[in-house]
């Protein structure tokens, strides 16, 4: 009696897909959720960030892409 069941392609495609797809989605929603003040801004104003960089500066310290 074996273990563990053969790998088949359904699963490592079901697999990959939550890899690449559920995972990303979910960790932007639970981070939208959380209090960063992080606000969209029109895109001609001077000193215009997008929501993605404001997100990436708010988890990463801003620091680390000033060195």
């Amino acid at each position: 009696m074996k273990a563990f069941r053969e790998p088949t392609v359904k699963n490592a495609q079901r697999t990959l897909t939550v890899i690449i797809f559920c995972w990303p989605f979910a960790g932007g929603n639970f981070l939208s959720g959380q209090d960063l003040r992080i606000a969209a801004t029109d895109p001609g104003q001077p000193g215009y960030q997008s929501v993605l960089s404001m997100l990436t500066a708010a988890v990463l310290a801003r620091e680390f892409f000033t060195t």
